[in-house]
């Protein structure tokens, strides 16, 4: 459904709230689906947790993660600017 919308088009949207989406904007679909599949942290279920510092090394890693798709928000806003 979501897909759909946002691929169909007609005459009577409120253009105020619906705008069409830029093919640079699909261009970073793949970068956050990554982030997406990464955040799921499918590898280490059933471990035992690793501490380090103090705390588990999942926080650690989602830490890490967090920055990393900060960057890539900002990369993908700033490129959204100049187009």
């Amino acid at each position: 459904f979501i897909a759909a919308s946002l691929l169909t088009t007609s005459d009577d949207e409120n253009t105020g709230i619906v705008f069409s989406i830029s093919k640079n904007s699909l261009k970073w679909a793949p970068v956050f689906l990554i982030f997406f599949i990464m955040g799921n942290d499918f590898w280490a279920w059933g471990r035992k947790p690793v501490l380090a510092a103090g705390l588990p090394l999942w926080v650690w890693y989602y830490f890490g993660l967090g920055i990393l798709l900060s960057a890539a928000y900002k990369l993908f806003l700033k490129s959204s600017d100049s187009s």
